[in-house]
């Protein structure tokens, strides 16, 4: 090897090492450096599922607590004796649209999907099996309502009594 392709060689090394350290130490701070965070804050709903969390709230009768967008781990958790982040990776950032939890005692009762248009993607199908098989094997009851532009308040307590027993 010659002299000029080791130098070149060296260069190409010294110059991704410097990147990847910036990146490490975040010598690419421009928000921090303007004062400006990258973060602002979201609606805690779409407008769809506001919708039915008001069609949820009449359907319900304030017989339960509803809460919106509980992460899996929330609702589920892995035994003890089978604990491990092989099996807690898949469900630490999934959560569910809804769930009703019992006034009494908090447990939950019930979790609710509200499925739109990006529930018929592949991609979509493939994660909805994987919760609707965990929540199964958990023993939580799960229902998927097809999303609407407006609720039947006594259809939806219809299904929510039906799922309940």
């Amino acid at each position: 090897m010659m002299l000029a392709d080791t130098i070149g060689i060296g260069i190409g090394v010294f110059f991704a090492v410097m990147i990847v350290l910036g990146f490490i130490f975040g010598w690419n701070k421009k928000e921090e450096d303007s004062g400006k965070s990258p973060y602002e804050a979201t609606k805690l709903l779409t407008e769809a599922e506001y919708d039915f969390f008001r069609a949820l709230e009449k359907a319900t009768e304030d017989k339960y607590y509803i809460f919106v967008q509980p992460r899996l781990p929330s609702l589920i958790r892995i035994k003890d004796d089978k604990f491990s982040w092989h099996l807690f990776s898949p469900i630490g950032s999934k959560s569910v649209d809804f769930v009703l939890a019992d006034k009494k005692n908090l447990n939950t009762l019930l979790a609710i999907e509200l499925d739109d248009r990006s529930h018929e993607k592949a991609d979509r199908q493939r994660r909805d099996q994987f919760v609707d098989k965990i929540l199964a094997d958990a023993g939580v009851k799960l229902i998927r309502i097809k999303n609407k532009r407006q609720f039947n308040v006594w259809e939806l307590r219809g299904v929510i009594n039906r799922a309940l027993g």
